[in-house]
């Protein structure tokens, strides 16, 4: 008896397993050019950091953003508010103020709801990292950081 519930267990997982494959093949698929994260290294204490996380919809029904929620009030975000069709690109753009920053390492998310397939990283978002090290002084950058 323990043999065919063992058998049967194994036969259902791998049905579910096979289900969801084929479930998140067809929808809408987040393709981060150049990855989920970005790190900024060495910055000045008060620098602003102005970049864009590009996207592309790598599935084949229209990707809708819903929100993108920052983990913290130092960092403000604009998005794509359209959908963006299949291999088309969107966008999530921040600006992350770090005036109020402790000293030494910081690291910042930014919470993506959306309809894509993949975006069920963590509770069904797909989560973009925005880290670095804050430094009394670093040479050669002023206060304004936008795209290294």
């Amino acid at each position: 008896m323990r043999k065919v519930l063992t058998i049967v267990f194994l036969l259902t997982s791998a049905g579910l397993v096979h289900a969801q494959d084929g479930q998140n093949s067809d929808g809408p698929r987040m393709k981060f050019e150049g990855g989920d994260a970005k790190d900024y290294g060495q910055i000045k204490k008060g620098s602003i950091i102005n970049d864009t996380f590009w996207f592309e919809n790598a599935g084949i029904q229209p990707l809708i953003i819903a929100t993108v929620t920052p983990s913290c009030g130092c960092t403000s975000v604009v998005w794509t508010k359209f959908p963006v069709q299949p291999s088309q690109r969107g966008f999530v753009s921040f600006e992350l103020n770090t005036r109020k920053e402790d000293f030494g390492k910081f690291n910042k998310e930014l919470y993506v709801q959306s309809n894509a397939v993949n975006a069920t990283k963590r509770n069904g978002r797909y989560v973009l990292q925005v880290k670095g090290v804050v430094k009394r002084r670093v040479k050669g950058r002023g206060n304004q950081v936008v795209g290294v």
